[in-house]
């Protein structure tokens, strides 16, 4: 994220990259970085760790730089901070708008209701309500009640976007699925032996899980309403959507019965 070295001048830093399209390796040239240290935390991720976050991802120019994250103890949290900074990105660079052809078809398409098949559409969409919540799906109590309090009915598409987001960035970890797996090894173990040291272990991951996965949702739908606004922290922004905060919270309780 420096400026790139001049011509024979040393690089900044001690990384090369050999580049494929490439063939001399007079053409390989050194990768300019900045190195940041994030003092985020591997265990439940607090409001002050999400505005420094956003923070250093405001100060990077995501049209001429990449973003790589490093944990030196494992993998700790940086599968969430993957997917933030792809959904950071989208929220600061939309789509481009539909071009006039995709319009025209949209406008085709509603007519097409208009003649007969809207009795179907919303048939469609009386199944679709009435599918049961699905704990594969990341429907869990909190998340669900998180959902439910994000302004302006708009909890259903920020959940979309960051379940979507998680599919591209599973890499390292997929925050969704990993709720689920963290429940599954604590109801076996517990089984076996409740309440032993082993269990709660197993359901401090399983909250740990549930945790990034919901904050990744609400810090999603915090940067989508205020990412203009230089001075918005997340910490202020919960105390604006108390049943957001108050679902975060209640993860630290959670069973999961």
């Amino acid at each position: 994220s420096r400026p790139a070295p001049e011509e024979d001048a040393a690089g900044p830093c001690e990384i090369k990259a050999a580049l494929g399209q490439y063939e001399a390796p007079e053409d390989e040239a050194l990768v300019p970085l900045a190195y940041e240290n994030l003092a985020v935390s591997d265990d439940s991720l607090a409001p002050a760790d999400i505005d420094r976050i956003v923070k250093m991802l405001k100060a990077r120019d995501f049209g001429a730089e990449a973003v790589c994250f490093s944990n030196r103890t494992g993998q700790g949290c940086v599968p969430f901070l993957m997917a933030f900074s792809g959904l950071f990105y989208l929220v600061k660079n939309p789509p481009a708008a539909p071009e006039a052809e995709a319009e025209e078809e949209k406008k085709e398409d509603e007519e097409k209701k208009e003649a007969g098949e809207e009795e179907k559409a919303k048939e469609a969409e009386s199944k679709a309500e009435e599918k049961p919540a699905g704990e594969a799906e990341g429907e869990f109590p909190p998340v669900l009640a998180i959902v439910a309090a994000i302004a302006e009915g708009k909890g259903a598409e920020v959940k979309k976007e960051v379940d979507e987001m998680v599919s591209r960035c599973n890499q390292a970890s997929d925050l969704k699925a990993d709720v689920l797996k963290a429940k599954t090894a604590y109801k076996a173990i517990e089984e076996k032996a409740k309440g032993s040291e082993e269990a709660q272990e197993a359901l401090a991951q399983a909250r740990l899980a549930l945790n990034r996965y919901a904050t990744l949702i609400a810090a999603h739908a915090f940067v989508k309403a205020k990412h203009e606004e230089e001075e918005a922290t997340f910490e202020a922004w919960l105390e604006e959507q108390k049943p957001i905060k108050e679902a975060l919270a209640s993860i630290e309780t959670y069973a999961f019965a």
